[in-house]
């Protein structure tokens, strides 16, 4: 399966961060999380699970967090000890809140590392090249060497598990202590494949002056619907602003608009 356009994805993730943001209802937040599990998942390409665990222990963090630095009225659930910066008496509502801000977090981790997955590295490089110039290196790098890096630690960890080094026994400061040895040679193999893109983006001539470019391709018809999908998201988006859409309503909209969504990246 070939890698998509970027303008029809952002569009996409744009119209559903844009509306998880627009209401703290708890089913509208919980449905665009399920949706963007669904791209993830559902999508033709995989996206690294680095995004789940990032956006899993950031919304834990807050789900747990939350209570203690919010003092909303409501049911006692659990009362604590006095203490001066913190608040321990948690409530239903706090818990709520915490719960929506987790959910909220994890969703957009998901949604951009699944949309990421997807996107054609090339023309979002040149997409970005043309809005702006000088930000077209750092878009280069963060896409094509997060991926190159990935590899080369999983390389490196099954060649310590070979060479009879327990990574994963013991308890978790003897792992991290064990671990700490592969840092010095993912750090040599970063700064050399820093060192290949250099030079191979010097061979393209980067930054000679203004470089032809090749026509943009004509979308296909899953592209068209991304763009079609992620405008119905913007139009939730604004009904629940505006208060002319229920939350419910928008959250069934956003399941099935994501949904689909991964249907037509998988076409």
């Amino acid at each position: 399966m070939r890698r998509r356009a970027p303008l029809p994805v952002i569009a996409l993730a744009g119209g559903a961060i844009g509306l998880i943001f627009a209401s703290d209802d708890p089913w509208l937040v919980g449905a665009i999380a399920l949706g963007a599990l669904a791209l993830f998942f559902g999508a033709a390409r995989r996206a690294s699970a680095v995004y789940l665990w990032a956006g899993g222990i950031s919304g834990l963090g807050l789900v747990l967090l939350t209570p203690l630095v919010r003092s909303d009225g409501g049911y006692t659930l659990v009362l604590g000890p006095e203490i001066a910066v913190i608040d321990t008496e948690i409530t239903v509502p706090e818990v709520l809140s915490g719960a929506v801000a987790g959910a909220r977090v994890f969703a957009v981790a998901v949604l951009i590392g699944a949309l990421l997955a997807q996107i054609d590295a090339d023309r979002l490089h040149q997409l970005v090249g043309r809005l702006a110039p000088r930000s077209a290196l750092v878009v280069a790098l963060g896409v094509r060497l997060l991926p190159t890096l990935e590899r080369d630690g999983a390389a490196l960890v099954e060649a310590a598990r070979g060479r009879g080094l327990a990574l994963a026994e013991g308890s978790w400061f003897s792992r991290g202590a064990r671990a700490s040895s592969l840092v010095a040679p993912l750090v040599g193999s970063a700064l050399d494949r820093s060192l290949d893109i250099a030079e191979a983006m010097a061979a393209r001539g980067y930054a000679g002056g203004r470089l032809s470019e090749l026509p943009e391709p004509a979308l296909d018809g899953g592209e068209r619907s991304l763009i079609a999908l992620g405008a119905l998201l913007g139009l939730l988006c604004v009904g629940v602003i505006a208060g002319a859409m229920s939350a419910p309503v928008a959250a069934a909209g956003a399941l099935v608009a994501l949904w689909l969504g991964a249907r037509s990246l998988r076409s």
